[in-house]
């Protein structure tokens, strides 16, 4: 039996490394560019605000390599998503509006006795439109 002239031997390390690009760039780099380019903003741009190289931006895209883990959380808050959400799971405050977010974000700033009226105050407002859809 002739061996078959021209076909590609695929060594186990190759096909490894296959699957693993291949898996990078579905669980990092698709979110990445995704959301990079829903932001509006370049490799270039991303790395700078990332403080790392733009090869690096380029990489976890294309799957090459993955972010490392602390810098997930910056990345995340540069492409405005949850860490929840870069790692595929949805919550409802993902479809927060950044205004509805500061506002969270600030009410935890609050002391709790500000809480205590800013609650007061909700309460009140939602009681108020219940009774106007009463009448």
């Amino acid at each position: 039996m002739e061996p078959n002239r021209g076909a590609k031997i695929i060594s186990m390390a190759e096909t490894k490394n296959e699957k693993r690009t291949a898996y990078n760039r579905a669980t990092y780099g698709n979110v990445i560019r995704t959301n990079r380019i829903k932001m509006g903003i370049s490799q270039v741009e991303l790395a700078g605000i990332l403080g790392v190289a733009k090869n690096y931006v380029s990489n976890w895209e294309i799957g090459f390599s993955r972010p490392d883990m602390n810098l997930i959380p910056e990345i995340c808050r540069a492409l405005d998503i949850s860490i929840a959400a870069f790692f595929g799971s949805h919550t409802e405050l993902d479809d927060l509006t950044p205004e509805q977010r500061a506002h969270i974000h600030n009410y935890g700033l609050l002391s709790v006795r500000d809480q205590v009226t800013v609650n007061a105050l909700t309460e009140h407002l939602l009681n108020a439109a219940d009774d106007e859809l009463r009448t």
